[in-house]
């Protein structure tokens, strides 16, 4: 399932950051209420219930839950999503003392579609949840939160030295889906073809 690999990912940069960044971090997915995902990966990490609709709030009331400072947000149509991405806006989150940082503001986006990848404040979550009142706004959670800030709130952005927004890897349909079974598949023979000729210990993953 496409959802493990993002746990995947989020469990590798939970490490690096609890490691590199003095913070302990934790991994949740946040999902509706009465979904199968609670019965399939309850074991594997926190998962957070919430309402179906208002995504937003499920955000918020995981931040309560889990007496967060920050959050980030990785979503579930990015099962290529890499774990020193992750790591790296955590890194700047932190070091900048930032509310919001990401690589995906529409306006400036250079990363690829599906490296997605947001830093929040729990203090900024809070106040887009107090202050968001269009339907799109409770869906998508943070596009308030890049278009209307508050004053107070700190706020970055990440951009690559390549602008890669052109590639697609996000799963949002059967082709996209297709697209990214093939390159886990590709990626694994490539992988073991790899061990054969390095050697075990000699061959490293990112």
């Amino acid at each position: 399932m496409l959802l493990d690999r993002v746990i995947d990912s989020c469990s590798q940069a939970m490490k690096f950051i609890s490691g590199r960044n003095n913070a302990d971090a934790m991994v949740a997915v946040l999902t509706p209420h009465g979904d199968p995902i609670v019965r399939e990966f309850g074991g594997r990490c926190e998962v957070f219930e919430g309402d179906e609709f208002d995504v937003l709030s499920r955000y918020v009331n995981a931040a309560k839950h889990y007496n967060a400072d920050y959050v980030i947000r990785i979503t579930g149509d990015c099962p290529l999503s890499l774990a020193y991405v992750i790591e790296g806006a955590a890194k700047i989150g932190l070091r900048s003392h930032y509310d919001y940082v990401s690589n995906c503001d529409e306006r400036f986006r250079t990363s690829i579609d599906g490296l997605d990848c947001e830093f929040i404040s729990t203090k900024l979550l809070n106040w887009a949840g107090d202050n968001a009142k269009a339907a799109y706004d409770r869906e998508h959670v943070t596009p308030v939160i890049r278009r209307e800030s508050p004053s107070w709130a700190n706020l970055g952005v990440i951009i690559n030295h390549l602008d890669l927004s052109h590639i697609k890897l996000s799963v949002d349909t059967q082709e996209d889906y297709e697209r990214a079974c093939e390159a886990f598949s590709s990626a694994l023979s490539k992988y073991q073809q790899a061990l054969r000729s390095y050697g075990h210990g000699k061959v490293h993953r990112l």
